[in-house]
């Protein structure tokens, strides 16, 4: 019983680690069209592919992209957005 329990105990303060160590600096930076969106069956999560870089993102940002947007996405280290910018594709001058 004591062996489960700190089992258990160090097993948190390894998931607190890597969450902590996920969330600094410094941030990866993806840009390019949304290709796909994807929900996983088991894990409840929701993916978007970006440039052919599978970044997760929650259901309310899910919901809102569309499929073709030119976009740059900030994410953590374990590619968890950030941040989305949606770029503009201006006429150019003239």
């Amino acid at each position: 019983m004591l062996v489960t329990l700190l089992a258990r105990i160090m097993s948190g303060l390894r998931h607190l680690v890597w969450s902590m160590n996920d969330v600094l600096p410094p941030y990866r930076t993806v840009e390019g069209y949304l290709e796909t969106k994807a929900r996983g069956m088991d894990s409840g999560k929701h993916f978007i592919w970006v440039a052919s870089t599978r970044i997760e993102v929650d259901a309310e940002t899910f919901d809102l992209l569309i499929v073709g947007e030119n976009m740059r996405v900030m994410c953590t280290r374990s590619y968890r957005a950030i941040n989305i910018d949606r770029l503009i594709q201006g006429s150019g001058p003239g």
